[in-house]
Formats: C-alpha cells, sequence, structure tokens
C-alpha cells in the first residue's frame, strides 16, 4: 500500500493543518519502503503524508510478497480528542517511481482495498469507513469520503 492522506488541509476546521505546526501530530506506521527522491534511493517516512511541503514523493510503506501482510499508518494528536467528518486518500506513485524493495526493484503499488479506523485509547479499534475492491485508486488519483 502506497498512499498519501489529508484531512481536509483546506478547510479552517481541519485537524491537521492546525496541530502541524505546534509538533502535537503523532505519526506511527507499521513499515516503510524506498522510493526515488532527488534521484536517490532513499528510505520515506510517514511524516511524508502530512508535512504540508510541496514535494515530488511520498510515504511507501512497507512493500510484502504475502497477501496476509497488512501495512498500517496511525495519527493522533498529543492530548487532544478531535471529530472526522471526512477524509481525503490519494494513492501514490506520481512521481519519480514506485515503491521500492529492498531486493533492488521496484513495483507499482496501488491502493485496493483498505478501512478506516478510529480510536480514543489505542487499543480498541472500531472501523468507520471500508473499501473492498477499488480499482481506480492508482497513480495520484485521489478521493474524499463523507463519514457517517
Amino acid at each position: 500500500m502506497f498512499f498519501f492522506l489529508r484531512l481536509a488541509y483546506s478547510e479552517n476546521t481541519a485537524v491537521f493543518k492546525r496541530a502541524y505546526p505546534d509538533n502535537r501530530i503523532i505519526i506511527y506506521a507499521s513499515g516503510s519502503s524506498s522510493q526515488y527522491i532527488n534521484d536517490s534511493l532513499q528510505m520515506t517516512k510517514p511524516e511524508f503524508t502530512i508535512d504540508q511541503v510541496e514535494k515530488t514523493y511520498d510515504w511507501c510503506s512497507q512493500c510484502s510478497s504475502s497477501y496476509t501482510d497488512y501495512p498500517w499508518i496511525t495519527f493522533s494528536l498529543k492530548d487532544a480528542r478531535f471529530h472526522i467528518d471526512k477524509y481525503l486518500l490519494r494513492a501514490g506513485c506520481c512521481y519519480d517511481g514506485c515503491c521500492c524493495h529492498d531486493y533492488g526493484y521496484c513495483e507499482r503499488c496501488c491502493l485496493y482495498s483498505w478501512e478506516f479506523q478510529i480510536s480514543s485509547d489505542n487499543k480498541t479499534w472500531t472501523t468507520v469507513h471500508k473499501m473492498d475492491r477499488d480499482y481506480s485508486m492508482e497513480y495520484c488519483a485521489e478521493k474524499t469520503f463523507e463519514l457517517k
């Protein structure tokens, strides 16, 4: 899975837009892969998903040859709770190549199926949106999803 997530940065109510300058966003990911960044193969960072910097690279989750591995990324705010009513998801592979393995080859990664989950304690997770078999989420495709 290779993606970019933003929670409506352009709106006045955007949670991450307000919290990012204060370093209040905590990000954890199951792993990362490499991507060509400025003509050099480098490890990507989960922070690339929300850093609000114009760039020609994204974050790549770890690539796996197993269909039972499910990459994940979590976002939380220090000492804060917030309401989410929508999210924007963008597939990667927009710029200089795609996810690259440690074995020296790169591959086209696209979003296919995913779940958007929330938690108030980082232990119990509730799925608030689930997508199965969306074949359109590749090569910079993006969609905004309203949550009910």
